[in-house]
């Protein structure tokens, strides 16, 4: 595995599927690690086993979806956000992916160095999540925030329309009632003196 990754060969994907996760694990690093581009549909597509991916995985998978950037990768980020079986963290750092979708930035997000990518249609995004929004509104507290957050930043009024409604119940947890305040807010909703 460590030789295939000194040489970049996309080979090293076929220790995703091993029976070690730290053989897993290790061959995640390499590929996100030393950018081998050629491997991200291997990576990317263990997001269709989400109770299989512990934190530090997961966030290579996301990345993997996010680096690719097609339609479908958009497309598979929202329906892991949607997913029950994945961790409340990852479903909301898919959903954070989506939210940078037009102008990523220059550094990755998992390792941190400057691997620019150029920007993208926002469109995709969109689409993506307007498919899963009102699922995300009944996931954990900080993937509905990072939704609603998403949304004010895509500009998707139509999705936010209804959030005063979510306000003014006292079943919403307190962190999303920040959130849809900060909301209002940045839209200049008439409904904000009276939240």
């Amino acid at each position: 595995l460590l030789a295939y990754r000194r040489l970049q060969d996309p080979a090293v994907a076929n220790f995703l599927k091993d029976s070690d996760h730290s053989l897993v694990q290790e061959a995640a690093r390499a590929i996100i690690g030393a950018n081998i581009s050629k491997a991200f549909p291997a990576l990317a597509a263990l997001s269709n086993q989400p109770d299989s991916l512990d934190y530090l995985l997961g966030l290579r998978v996301l990345n993997a979806h996010f680096r690719q950037g097609s339609n479908k990768d958009a497309q598979a980020l929202a329906a892991f956000a949607a997913n029950e079986n994945a961790s409340a963290a990852l479903r909301a750092e898919a959903v954070h992916h989506l939210s940078t979708w037009e102008n990523p930035p220059a550094r990755d997000r998992v390792i941190g160095l400057f691997r620019p990518l150029p920007s993208r249609d926002v469109q995709v995004a969109k689409d993506a999540l307007s498919s899963v929004f009102d699922t995300l509104l009944e996931a954990p507290e900080q993937v509905q925030s990072k939704a609603i957050e998403t949304a004010t930043k895509l500009n998707l009024a139509p999705l936010t329309k209804n959030l005063f409604t979510k306000f003014q119940s006292s079943d919403t947890p307190a962190s999303v009632r920040i959130t849809i305040l900060n909301t209002l807010l940045k839209l200049n909703d008439p409904r904000l003196e009276e939240a």
